[in-house]
């Protein structure tokens, strides 16, 4: 490898750490304005600028794939939150085994960045509910309405709570997923933590 590859190569893990559109691109995706505009909130996010963001997208708009699924393993290479060593991120969904395909996924992203994005993923801590990025990210997912006592999380996710339009027409069903939201999940999210 000539000097100038090494630079080349620098400037390029660089880019990829100080953007998540640049990240995105990386792994093959070319994102839209309105991506963009996503990206935008999302580094606000892991800026710790903005501590509450909610997307609507009609469906198959990429949301999942940029906020549940490159938006972590990106995440992982930033400074984490003022007094944190590195980040805690839960993840949900309105199952389980959605949760963990999300997992899978972002494992996936995170596995193939190593060079890229400056982390080594751990071998001792690999099952699909909980794995870590040494150094760096702790990942843990969860079902809504699922236990997640114990957990906390400097990021929490949530990516489509209600499974369809019959739970979403349900009172019943959006009132547990409300308290679970309230009473759950937004006990474990950590001071300053979005």
């Amino acid at each position: 490898m000539t000097a100038g590859d090494a630079a080349g190569q620098l400037l390029r893990r660089r880019r990829a750490r100080a953007s998540l559109a640049t990240y995105a691109l990386e792994r093959g995706y070319w994102p839209a304005r309105h991506h963009l505009y996503l990206i935008d909130r999302l580094e606000a996010v892991a800026r710790g600028e903005s501590r509450r963001l909610m997307v609507f997208m009609p469906p198959g708009s990429a949301k999942s794939t940029y906020a549940s699924q490159l938006f972590p393993a990106w995440l992982a290479a930033q400074p984490p939150l003022s007094g944190r060593t590195s980040w805690d991120i839960l993840a949900t969904s309105n199952t389980s085994n959605l949760a963990e395909e999300f997992s899978l996924k972002v494992r996936r992203h995170a596995r193939e960045s190593q060079p890229l994005l400056g982390y080594q993923l751990s071998e001792e801590s690999q099952a699909v509910g909980r794995w870590e990025i040494q150094g760096k990210a702790v990942y843990r997912c969860a079902g809504a309405g699922s236990a997640i006592a114990g957990q906390r999380a400097d990021v929490a996710l949530i990516d489509d709570p209600i499974r369809g339009s019959e739970e979403a027409d349900s009172a019943s069903q959006r009132a547990r997923i409300w308290r679970w939201y309230t009473d759950d999940l937004r006990q474990r999210v950590k001071p300053e933590g979005a």
